[in-house]
């Protein structure tokens, strides 16, 4: 029976084929798909351009060899005769199926086998009783369905008898990670899988690459999700995918810690210099400067930092409050405490991810403001820190998101110096300052992702930063018993250590443990500022101050008010 002519077009055939004849399709760009189970005895012959589709159900005699010219597919295990390949473009399509051949198996050099992998053992075959014959030129195309482990042999062709086979040229692969080589071991044809990192552009995107080419057997959630990044076609699609299972490195935490410090320490250092300041400015007379003080701050900020070396940025909010008192303890030597709060909010650009840091202050400080020229303040501050982090994992197939609590302390110590110049109606202070700070973030264990959910272990970053700088002072504008004092400042800070962040993770569904780095950060930010200050005859006095400070795609605002009582 012939079905199909040069202008057939594709049909399902449903029904049972019996007797001794034959089953030829026509030449023609149809398909012709068998659902039953047919009986006929005779040979199956594809002509060349068509298709023939044997569906979950359909076969054909186990005696029938099959001379195909087309292409020839198979919907579930199959039996079949022998199988000759004749056409300058002949297909075969196993699928994840396996093709049982009582006969001999001929494949030329123009011939193409084509087979899903959905798994280092599930995979298409064929099993011939006979030989095997083909030729080098013969071509093997895997489309990757699921997770193939690194090395995993696929016995794709195996043979009974001795017969002629060659290694063939390299297999295609549907996957960007798994790349097929071919081999021989006696009458099989082998393909062996080898992982790679190809698609990854960065560093950080290899070394998740790495742990996920580490594992061997991953299980349940874990094999899922990665065999889901193994079906994905595009190097940008899996690169894009890598990006999300990392943690988050812009250093939006650590620098969130560190700016909550460093704004409680210069509320600290402006309200000594307030002091110092309404010394000498003669707004007040006799001991005014010298008694007991209470003094609170509040404070706003909101910065952006955009991408560096191929690292993500991250905008940045937080307020806080500080509160202090201090007093004489000897000539012209204050000391103080001081305790505060900040809140900070982290949001990563391009993911969805964010980190809330909630800072607890305490700081211990000491003012030296003699009547001469110039003057001094130091201290110690411990911050504990807690975060509350998630990232969102995205790609198509997943859609998770792994959050995380834990905590941090933090360690600062830190020493200022100025220098009054009187030169009316300014005064002109030089200034410098040297700050060093460790921060200790706790070790976590994420959850809700699943198998994705890392476990990250402590990390450690030191600051030391030095200030150097100058403020300028007008005269006091005296108005109805009040005086006001504008002052404008400029600040260069340095870093001398410029810690960057890095961390070492690993999966909950397995694999080896891997590190990411954050981009090295700018060491050197420019500090431009300026403020008033309002003293009163009740002991009161009220300044505030805008700062923006600039580095390396880095911009920040500040702007607080000071409010102090002198009793």
């Amino acid at each position: 029976m012939t079905i199909g002519d040069a202008s057939n077009t594709s049909g399902i055939y449903s029904g049972v084929m019996t007797g001794a004849g034959n089953l030829a399709t026509g030449a023609s760009t149809g398909t012709l798909t068998l659902g039953g189970i047919n009986l006929y005895t005779g040979s199956t012959t594809i002509g060349a351009g068509s298709t023939l589709v044997l569906n979950s159900t359909g076969t054909i005699a186990t005696s029938s060899g099959v001379s195909n010219a087309g292409t020839f597919t198979i919907q579930g295990d199959k039996t079949i005769g022998t199988m000759t390949c004749t056409g300058g473009a002949s297909i075969i399509n196993l699928g994840a199926n396996t093709l049982t051949e009582g006969g001999n198996l001929f494949l030329p050099p123009s011939a193409t086998v084509n087979l899903t992998a959905n798994s280092g053992t599930s995979y298409g075959n064929a099993a011939i009783a006979g030989t095997i014959t083909n030729s080098a030129a013969t071509t093997f195309g895997v489309t990757v369905g699921g997770f193939i482990p690194n090395g995993a042999v696929l016995n794709v062709l195996n043979a009974t008898a001795a017969g002629a086979i060659a290694v063939t040229t390299t297999p295609t692969s549907s996957s960007p990670n798994v790349s097929f080589a071919t081999s021989l071991s006696g009458n099989d044809i082998l393909l062996t899988a080898t992982r790679n990192t190809t698609a990854a552009t960065s560093g950080n995107n290899t070394a998740v690459a790495t742990a996920i080419n580490s594992v061997t057997a991953p299980t349940g959630d874990f094999a899922t999700v990665l065999g889901v990044i193994d079906t994905l076609s595009s190097a940008d699609a899996v690169d894009a995918a890598y990006a999300q299972l990392d943690p988050v490195v812009n250093a939006g935490a650590t620098q969130g810690s560190f700016n909550a410090m460093q704004q409680s320490l210069f509320a600290i250092d402006n309200h000594l210099g307030e002091v110092n300041s309404g010394a000498n400015t003669g707004v007040a007379t006799g001991d005014f400067w010298k008694d007991n003080g209470i003094w609170v701050r509040g404070v706003g900020n909101t910065s952006e930092q955009g991408e560096r070396k191929g690292i993500n940025g991250y905008d940045a909010d937080m307020w806080g409050v500080t509160g202090g008192i201090d007093g004489e303890v000897a000539n012209d030597t204050r000391l103080g405490l001081a305790g505060g709060y900040a809140a900070t909010n982290v949001d990563n650009k391009v993911d969805t991810g964010n980190t809330d840091i909630d800072s607890y202050q305490g700081t211990i400080y000491v003012g030296y403001d003699d009547p001469s020229p110039w003057y001094a303040d130091g201290g110690f501050q411990f911050a504990w820190n807690q975060y509350d982090g998630n990232r969102s994992i995205v790609f198509p197939g997943v859609d998770r998101k792994a959050d995380a609590s834990y905590d941090g302390q933090q360690y600062t110590g830190f020493g200022n110096v100025g220098y009054v110049i009187k030169q009316d109606p300014f005064n002109i202070t030089p200034l410098a300052g040297l700050t060093y700070s460790h921060l200790n973030i706790d070790s976590y264990t994420e959850s809700g992702a699943g198998d994705l959910d890392l476990t990250v272990n402590s990390q450690g970053y030191d600051l030391l930063q030095s200030a150097l700088g100058v403020k300028l002072e007008l005269a006091p504008i005296e108005d109805k018993g009040l005086k006001l004092v504008p002052e404008g400042h400029f600040r260069w800070l340095y870093d001398f250590i410029g810690d960057q962040v890095a961390t070492t993770a690993t999966f909950a569904g397995g694999g080896g443990s891997f590190d990411t780095k954050g981009a090295a950060p700018d060491q050197s930010s420019f500090n431009f500022g300026g403020g008033v200050t309002l003293f009163s005859k009740e002991n009161l006095s009220f300044t505030a101050t805008y700062d923006y400070e600039m580095k390396d795609q880095y911009r920040s605002h500040t702007g607080q008010g000071v409010l102090r009582y002198t009793f």
